[in-house]
């Protein structure tokens, strides 16, 4: 049987739930905790902000990421799935 929790989390969910958890946070610090390419963050994020599931506002010489409240819910669901998960499978990183 399939694991039923890789089924929802996804690297564009963990990109999501890495905004959930620290709003200041950078693509570049996102890429390292989910251990992914900082291209492909970038390319997940516009693909999150595309699906309307992320807002991009430039701030300086930064760019800040924002959840609306549907996608604030799906990362705290992502949450408890990767709590559940972890006993099986160890940590996911945070």
């Amino acid at each position: 049987m399939k694991n039923p929790v890789s089924r929802i989390v996804t690297p564009a969910g963990l990109v999501l739930r890495e905004i959930a958890n620290e709003p200041d946070i950078t693509l570049r610090e996102v890429a390292r905790r989910i251990n992914l390419t900082e291209r492909t963050v970038y390319v997940l994020l516009h693909e999150l902000e595309d699906a309307e599931l992320v807002t991009v506002r430039r701030e300086g010489r930064s760019n800040r990421y924002e959840l609306p409240a549907s996608s604030e819910l799906m990362a705290a669901a992502l949450d408890k799935a990767l709590a559940w998960e972890a006993p099986k499978f160890g940590e996911f990183s945070k």
